[in-house]
């Protein structure tokens, strides 16, 4: 297995991760989309109802541009290595071997991902490799598909077909019942990785009970759907002009009403998700357990401050 490959499928365990969270933000997008032509109707309308005289006038004679020195911009480093790495991954897809190699990395990064899938949806292990094997080949097709076009990301409708059509692979599979399962199961992933990030940092003596696990991973659920519906209480559809999802599964929302700019906004809502998602751990985790995990959070909330300060200063020309 060569280098690239190698590469290639941690590119593409990350890409894997990320597509639940991509996908449910599609709805989102398209409903901007919406609000943006709504916003746009009433600047058409008063184009169409011009005054007839206005319509009829003689259009203006055009001026003269003035003559500007054409200037050439230097090549992106960056855009030509992304480039190169699509070029690579391309050779990767189109190889068969190459792109067995890479399927089976992603099994195994499925597997990794999802090691109590079969415990929850209460499968067998035929049922399971079979499970494993439809959500690597979606994968696959959704990598391919994004590779078509980069500059597209994810194209909607192709992307939300893809995923309707896993969803029904998976209840043909294992029946509707329990591909419902399976979407509860999916939508708790981010929880179920912040807890098990919490495992991985605590030292023997203060390992998570089976107990504590089982408590922390549905109080953690239980805050993030209450923030949710908070979030959507407190900003009205029509003051909705925009939003994006934090590493929990928590929904920001730009409320057109505030003063502040989007990334402000983002994150004071975080801030707050944060505390609550405290305020929840502390009624199960020792006082060294509760520690690990007001750090990770630290970290992550530090991102968070420093792309919101990144982002003001491009902003300002800095």
């Amino acid at each position: 297995m060569n280098k690239v490959t190698l590469a290639f499928a941690a590119a593409t365990a990350g890409l894997m991760l990320l597509s639940v969270h991509l996908w449910r933000q599609l709805d989102a997008e398209r409903s901007r989309t919406q609000q943006h032509k709504e916003l746009q109707a009433p600047v058409a309308n008063a184009e169409h109802e011009q005054p007839a005289a206005a319509q009829n006038a003689a259009p203006a004679t055009p001026q003269a541009l003035p003559r500007v020195a054409r200037t050439v911009s230097p090549p992106d480093p960056y855009s030509e290595q992304q480039r190169r790495r699509q070029e690579a991954r391309k050779r990767v897809l189109d190889d068969p071997r190459e792109r067995e190699q890479l399927k089976e990395l992603t099994r195994q990064s499925i597997r990794a991902a999802n090691w109590d899938l079969a415990q929850e949806l209460q499968v067998t292990d035929a049922e399971h490799d079979a499970l494993i094997e439809l959500l690597a080949e979606h994968d696959m097709q959704t990598t391919a598909m994004t590779d078509r076009d980069p500059s597209l990301g994810y194209p909607t409708n192709d992307y939300l077909a893809l995923r309707d059509r896993l969803l029904r692979d998976i209840a043909d599979l294992l029946g509707p019942e329990k591909a419902q399962q399976y979407e509860v199961y999916e939508d708790a992933w981010q929880v179920r990785n912040q807890v098990q990030q919490l495992r991985g940092q605590l030292s023997p003596g203060d390992a998570l009970t089976a107990a504590q696990d089982r408590q922390l991973l549905a109080a953690l659920q239980k805050e993030r759907t209450s923030f949710n519906e908070d979030m959507m209480r407190r900003v009205p559809s029509e003051r909705r002009v925009g939003g994006r999802g934090l590493w929990d599964g928590a929904k920001l929302i730009v409320d057109s009403a505030s003063t502040l700019s989007a990334q402000e906004q983002f994150l004071r809502q975080a801030e707050e998700f944060v505390k609550r998602q405290r305020q929840r751990a502390a009624e199960i985790l020792n006082e060294r357990q509760l520690r690990v995990f007001v750090q990770m959070q630290d970290q992550l909330l530090a991102r968070e401050r420093l792309e919101t300060r990144t982002t003001t200063l491009v902003d300002q020309g800095i």
